[in-house]
């Protein structure tokens, strides 16, 4: 789950990690009523919307004085903004984060995630911050420090890479206060990601944090109402809301092979196996081990509603899945639906053969193939002749 940045600044001030004064106002006008108590000019406007490159795609604005403000304001308050990570898709903004302007001495980027190759978490920083970290000529000077959860953090692990980034005895004191922070708080708040960027120094011996990024893992939600409390629907793919309702793994991707499947692997292995053989998934979805016909006629629905989809791969391995379950559920939410597209089926186990004649005496068309490389070199043919 990700949360907008007024929101993670919330929680790095909970933290104790310094952000800009400002505020985040929900109309223009809600911001123009608050004029009296914004910081002093010049501001910076930054559009609230889960993607990053904003910047770029013309979604921060900074401002001089109040003309500057109130325009620039309307102008982000209708803004579509387009960015890469929205996938074509403009976002208008529902708030806005007001701030005061920060003057940098330097630049640093700083990121907490998890490692899955060395099961560890991997502490990111860099002497360099800012739009173009990712760039290549910026590679060399970015650090990873590896923790292992059952040794914790001590500073020490820090002091060759705080010497690499240049850091003066008294900033290197504060970069390891943060870093201990925001490891306690990526635990505590079932984070999986924390990251600043720009993290900057703005005099001698303090950094302030001028971007951030959170991101939640779903199966700890439970656990953390506050941080439930900021999730935004207006910012998730509404066919990810409407699966979540039906207890579906369901996630959108950019391609046009629409993907049933049974079991998080077998459905990880079936998209590793399209895209080998050049074709493009357009979900990622797991019905679950014991679905009912309801759930998966819900699912086919859902997927089918993705109007990039030009054809579906069926992929079901009956164990505790009953393959009948899953034909008579695809019949059903055929018969409800507009969307046709060409199916491509390999359903094998339980009730394997009544799930074969329940698809023939519907009477629809479907293809029905045994071996999974053959079923998926027709639909990845079909998606590119469709």
């Amino acid at each position: 789950m990700n949360i907008h940045e007024y929101q993670g600044k919330q929680l790095l001030k909970r933290y104790d990690v310094n952000v800009p004064m400002g505020l985040v106002v929900f109309s223009a006008q809600e911001g123009i009523d608050l004029s009296d108590e914004l910081p002093e000019f010049p501001l910076v406007l930054k559009a609230q919307i889960h993607s990053g490159g904003r910047g770029k795609a013309g979604g921060i604005k900074f401002v001089k004085n109040r003309a500057e403000y109130e325009e620039r304001l309307r102008e982000l308050f209708q803004k579509q903004i387009f960015t890469r990570q929205s996938k074509g898709t403009g976002k208008t903004p529902s708030a806005v984060l007001i701030e005061e302007m920060c003057q940098s001495v330097k630049d640093f980027y700083f990121g907490i995630i998890v490692d899955r190759n060395c099961q560890k978490i991997c502490v990111v920083l860099s002497s360099h911050g800012g739009v173009n970290v990712e760039e290549k000529d910026y590679e060399s000077e970015i650090k990873k420090v590896f923790v292992n959860v059952d040794d914790g953090i001590n500073e020490s692990q820090f002091t060759e890479t705080f010497d690499q980034m240049g850091l003066e005895p008294i900033l290197k004191k504060k970069f390891y206060n943060l870093i201990r922070n925001l490891y306690n708080a990526f635990f505590e708040l079932d984070a999986t990601l924390i990251e600043i960027n720009p993290l900057v120094q703005i005099d001698e011996s303090n950094l302030i944090a001028l971007d951030s990024k959170w991101n939640f893992d779903p199966n700890g939600l439970k656990r953390q109402p506050d941080i439930l409390s900021m999730r935004d629907p207006k910012e998730e793919e509404g066919l990810e809301i409407e699966s979540a309702k039906y207890n579906l793994s369901y996630i959108k991707l950019d391609g046009n092979i629409g993907c049933m499947v049974n079991g998080a692997g077998l459905a990880m292995a079936t998209m590793d196996i399209i895209k080998l053989m050049g074709g493009s998934p357009a979900n990622f979805l797991d019905v679950g081990g014991g679905a009912s016909v309801e759930k998966v006629s819900k699912a086919f629905e859902i997927l089918v509603s993705n109007l990039t989809v030009k054809v579906v791969l069926i992929n079901i391995f009956g164990g505790i899945m009953r393959c009948d379950y899953v034909a008579q559920g695809v019949v059903n939410a055929l018969q409800n639906i507009s969307n046709k597209v060409p199916i491509v089926a390999r359903i094998k186990g339980f009730k394997e053969e009544e799930a074969k004649r329940i698809i023939k005496e519907s009477r629809l068309a479907m293809m029905f193939v045994d071996d999974l490389e053959e079923a998926v070199n027709i639909a990845v043919r079909q998606a590119k002749e469709t």
